[in-house]
């Protein structure tokens, strides 16, 4: 599992095989992040979190899961 902010980041995770979710930065906003696996406006604040450890968990259990 790979968090990344820029296109450069994404596409050398997918180059790599990995799960990738997407945290936009104001300088990668308009970036294209079609193929990452999840994308988020940001990581979000304590209390206020766009996605958590359990979310990130069940992504990666989501493909064994459709296998079996």
């Amino acid at each position: 599992m790979v968090v990344e902010d820029s296109r450069i980041g994404l596409a050398a995770a997918k180059a790599a095989g990995m799960t990738c979710v997407v945290t936009k930065s104001s300088y990668t906003q308009n970036e294209d992040f079609s193929n990452a696996d999840a994308v988020h406006d940001c990581i979000g604040d304590q209390g206020d979190e766009r996605f958590s450890l359990a979310d990130l968990s069940a992504m990666l259990q989501a493909p064994a899961a459709a296998a079996v």
